[in-house]
């Protein structure tokens, strides 16, 4: 059996589990214990707490070979008001008033493709400029969190070839979590808005 396979049949497994967890669990709630319903009479969430299982938890990154070192909380909706928690190292460019981010090979242990800087502190009023010097097809596209790369909300523009730029202004203090939607699997990285 080849690895991809062997990887797939781990990931429906811990889906499998996680989603046969949730059921047990809610099936042994009694009416006084069961999360309220809200206007459209679905219940809001029957999930235990500290279940959140994903299809990557336990699994090495096939791109990278590294597990996932970020870890992000947010507001009951989701929503990228509340800060975001990143176990990464932050570049300070903060008082300069353009910002530029390439996007590059990687060398060495880092992936096929890296923006460089990856991880940026900016001031509130600063623009980023993305900047595609590998002639490879990348995208610049934002992302509500840095685990949950889809999106593209606040931006999502095509850098598709080297020397083209994409210029976007950072208005809002917060974080900005942003990827390469062909290079989604370890080409991403935030913006610190101070």
């Amino acid at each position: 059996m080849d690895a991809t396979r062997a990887n797939r049949r781990r990931m429906l497994a811990v889906v499998g589990g996680s989603v046969a967890s949730s059921v047990a669990f809610a099936s042994c709630l009694d009416d006084g214990q069961q999360s309220e319903e809200n206007d459209e009479g679905t219940a809001e969430n029957t999930e235990p707490a500290g279940s959140n299982v994903t299809a990557d938890d336990g699994m090495e990154d096939a791109t990278d070979g590294e597990n996932e070192k970020r870890a992000t909380e947010g507001n009951d909706e989701g929503s990228t008001d509340a800060i975001e928690e990143i176990d990464e190292e932050f570049v300070d460019r903060t008082g300069e008033e353009t910002v530029e981010i390439e996007t590059r090979e990687g060398t060495g242990d880092e992936p096929a493709f890296v923006f460089d800087p990856a991880f940026v502190r900016v001031d509130e009023g600063s623009v980023v400029e993305w900047v595609n010097t590998d002639g490879v097809f990348h995208t610049a596209t934002s992302s509500d969190s840095i685990d949950d790369r889809s999106g593209g909300e606040e931006f999502d523009e095509t850098i598709a070839s080297e020397g083209e730029t994409f210029e976007w202004e950072a208005t809002e203090a917060g974080v900005q979590p942003y990827y390469c939607s062909p290079h989604a699997g370890f080409m991403y990285g935030a913006l610190e808005i101070v």
